[in-house]
């Protein structure tokens, strides 16, 4: 009789936790089934980046000897080898940064060229997504606190700097170049690498947006805040936020946020939008959107849950897949958030046309197909 309990009890948790994941845990939300339709998937590298679209074509890490063409998930080599369709020149954009967990790479997508290439990464999330570099000098920051410019024509470097505990992608901005080090913003010039001036600032806890010389970024200790680079001077904070770690989607004039919330900005003066308070980001450093919704993972009790939340007033309105998809299931109930790295889907930023691709740490690149019109 015992043994028939246990097994009951058994039955009746597996249930449960399948109706929650299926189904959302908010009334009346649909499964994302709706808005997600899955339409190929390819198997890739482990532990890659978030994919990069560029002119209809899918890059989901360095060291690839080919691209995916985002319609068909068909592989494109750089090099025609026998039986194979080889890329053609697509756009002027030839140059791509890869950085990843195993390493740095700038290659040239024409022919497969690696023109730059280093053992070290940097350890900040949102630093390792791919990006097209079409001016003549990549500026690249990597875990050994090493700032490097290089030459995009030949892969030499032209100088480096010392920068203890970098946090953001370097930003351009006329002839400087700004990277946050420690609780400093340097501005750098982009021709010699001569500090010009090292700003006391905060130590950034996201990837800052840029508009104009206008910089929004998350601090520690500070929220979220927009700095005038011009000026030298913070035109705005959020003193209300939280301090730890976020992503941060600028549209038009909007600032969408993970935090201890998912809320949205007027970029102008930091103004609340709207705050859904009621969510409880998964995973900071995953946000996406379609033109209508935002994907990011909301927690539920001890688990990570894909959500699309509308970006006119944050309402969850799809969450989480139905058991059709068994194979994308995420959360799944037996494995724990603490392993949540190998399940979460990384988005891509960009979209192609109505598609919207994503990988995972296990090396699967995933097309959908966004539903946007169906779903309303």
């Amino acid at each position: 009789m015992n043994k028939l309990k246990e097994a009951l009890l058994l039955l009746f948790t597996i249930f449960s936790f399948e109706g929650v994941f299926a189904q959302g845990q908010s009334k009346g939300v649909e499964t994302l089934d709706k808005l997600l339709e899955l339409k190929w998937t390819a198997k890739g590298q482990r532990y890659s980046s978030n994919p990069l679209v560029n002119e209809g074509l899918i890059f989901e890490t360095y060291g690839l000897a080919y691209a995916y063409e985002a319609a068909s998930g068909k592989k494109l080599y750089f090099s025609k080898p026998e039986d194979q369709e080889a890329i053609k020149e697509i756009t002027n954009d030839s140059l791509i940064f890869f950085s990843s967990r195993g390493g740095q790479a700038l290659v040239n997508i024409f022919n497969g060229k690696t023109l730059y290439k280093s053992n070290n990464r940097i350890r900040e999330p949102w630093i390792r997504k791919p990006r097209v570099i079409n001016g003549p000098v990549l500026f690249s920051a990597t875990d050994d606190s090493t700032f490097s410019a290089i030459s995009v024509l030949n892969g030499k470097k032209l100088w480096e700097r010392h920068i203890e505990n970098i946090y953001n992608i370097p930003i351009k901005v006329g002839d400087a170049v700004y990277v946050s080090g420690d609780k400093f913003l340097y501005k750098i010039e982009a021709s010699s690498g001569e500090i010009l001036e090292k700003i006391l600032l905060g130590k950034f806890a996201s990837d800052p947006k840029l508009n104009g010389e206008l910089l929004y970024v998350w601090i520690k200790g500070m929220g979220l805040a927009c700095f005038d680079l011009s000026l030298n001077s913070i035109v705005w904070k959020n003193e209300n936020s939280s301090a730890s770690d976020m992503e941060i989607l600028l549209n038009d004039s909007i600032l969408y946020t993970t935090n201890a919330s998912l809320s949205a900005h007027q970029s102008i003066n930091g103004t609340v939008a709207w705050r859904n308070d009621g969510y409880t980001p998964a995973d900071a450093f995953m946000m996406a959107e379609t033109q209508n919704y935002l994907l990011t993972y909301r927690r539920i009790d001890d688990y990570a849950c894909l959500t699309a939340a509308r970006k006119s007033d944050g309402k969850i309105s799809f969450e989480c897949f139905s058991n059709i998809f068994d194979s994308l299931q995420n959360p799944k109930p037996e494995r724990p958030l603490i392993e949540m790295d190998g399940l979460l889907f990384r988005f891509g930023n960009e979209m192609h046309e109505n598609l919207i691709f994503a990988t995972d740490q296990n090396g699967t690149l995933y097309c959908f197909q966004v539903n946007e019109q169906l779903s309303e």
